[in-house]
């Protein structure tokens, strides 16, 4: 994979044959490897046009336009939570921010343990050139989300990744 970015946004699809409809699809991933698998998808939402023929496409794309100036001005917003998430530091020590961790799953009914927050701040020290310092809730949401790749259950992943993905709502 090389060097990860924090995330990248959608895809866009059109026929060159005229078999399909253009289509975005808008999400934040993590990365793609190269099998073309993306990683990490979150908000996933796609919008369709569909064009047959010479059907008139102006109503259909002005509908387009009116989603990607929504989809473009949603991305400021999820920047500046990523970065405000980069930024929140929860503790200065492991214990200080297992601490805080634990304290907010348990106000905001995150199904983690100690164990778990434990194991997402062990990845997330491991790797600071991905995720920065290990005390911040970025590195914390990441650390989970990569430790839940451990486990052999999608059921056990999917429900680590969800709770780690509430966890960004700390830093909104």
């Amino acid at each position: 994979w090389g060097r990860r970015r924090p995330h990248a946004r959608g895809i866009v699809r059109n026929s060159e044959v005229g078999d399909a409809a253009l289509s975005f699809t808008f999400f934040l991933m993590q990365a793609v490897c190269g099998n073309h698998i993306v990683w990490g998808a979150q908000g996933v939402h796609e919008v369709r046009v569909r064009h047959v023929g010479q059907a008139p496409l102006r109503k259909p794309l002005r509908e387009f336009d009116v989603e990607l100036r929504r989809y473009r001005d949603g991305a400021a917003e999820e920047e500046a939570g990523i970065m405000a998430a980069r930024k929140m530091v929860l503790g200065n020590t492991k214990e200080e921010v297992l601490e805080a961790l634990i304290k907010y799953a348990k106000t905001h009914s995150i199904p983690l343990s100690k164990r778990q927050f434990a194991q997402g701040y062990d990845v997330a020290e491991k790797h600071t050139d991905w995720y920065g310092a290990p005390n911040t809730v970025w590195a914390q949401v990441a650390g989970l989300t990569q430790a839940s790749q451990a486990s052999g259950f999608a059921d056990d992943r999917a429900t680590v990744d969800r709770a780690a993905g509430r966890l960004m709502q700390m830093a909104f």
